[in-house]
């Protein structure tokens, strides 16, 4: 996959194109109706432009809370794991942003728990592996 092609520009082209489709499918139904019924043509134009920026409102509306409560915490979550997996940071996963991302989040913070504690682990053993050669050697 394209490097410029991120989880956010997905989401976002994603709700494009049912902007677009439901605008398209909008204009078709108005054309069927206008075939069948005649009239002047400027009522069901009017009718399209209204109803179509009335779509795209309500798709733009609902992406920008979809990217708000979904492709962000998302975004922070990944982030906030391969800070964890590359260095050893043992402050806890803030939940907070992936409030809305159910059972996520806290298995983010399992998993981030789980590191920290083999990490210790390793570092106990190796003292102690330490401790025992310094004896040997003394």
């Amino acid at each position: 996959m394209p490097d410029w092609l991120t989880l956010r520009r997905r989401f976002a082209l994603f709700f494009a194109a049912i902007a677009i489709g439901g605008s398209v499918l909008f204009a078709g139904g108005l054309w069927l109706g206008y075939s069948h019924a005649g009239g002047p043509s400027q009522g069901y134009v009017s009718a399209w432009l209204a109803g179509s920026f009335a779509l795209l409102g309500l798709v733009a509306w609902i992406g920008f809370l979809f990217d708000e409560n979904v492709a962000r915490p998302i975004k922070a979550v990944a982030t906030d794991l391969q800070t964890r997996a590359r260095s050893d940071v043992s402050v806890d996963i803030d939940q907070a942003p992936g409030r809305y991302l159910g059972a996520l989040a806290p298995a983010a913070q399992a998993i981030h728990q789980a590191l920290d504690t083999a990490r210790k682990r390793e570092a106990e053993i190796l003292e102690e592996k330490t401790a025992s050669i310094r004896r040997d050697k003394a």
